[in-house]
């Protein structure tokens, strides 16, 4: 996997506390063994935002690498919305070794 450039990291504006995902996020996550309590934990614990690299989608889309409180580190698809400081997950999945060593750099 090849991430061009990181954005972020450490930063919690990525989408509203008390909005859940979309309901076909939380069932694309929820097929993948993730819950939306997990997928909450990640922009709040050490993350890295990066660019996602299927160009379709990569003006609007993010990829969110970060861990959980239980230490299990998730990619999270995010997408921009109109509010600037809000992001809508749109699938996620536990993290590739590639992708995990982006959050360690």
């Amino acid at each position: 996997m090849r991430c061009q450039e990181r954005e972020r990291r450490g930063s919690d504006a990525l989408w509203t506390p008390h909005r859940d995902p979309p309901e076909s996020a939380i069932d694309k996550l929820g097929a993948r063994g993730i819950t939306t309590h997990d997928a909450r934990q990640v922009p709040r614990n050490a993350h890295v935002v990066v660019r996602n690299p299927h160009k379709a989608t990569a003006a609007k889309r993010r990829l969110l690498i970060g861990r959980t409180d239980g230490g299990r580190i998730l990619t999270l698809v995010i997408e921009r919305t109109v509010d600037t400081t809000t992001w809508l997950i749109v699938t996620g999945w536990d993290s590739s070794s590639p992708e995990r060593k982006l959050l360690r750099s």
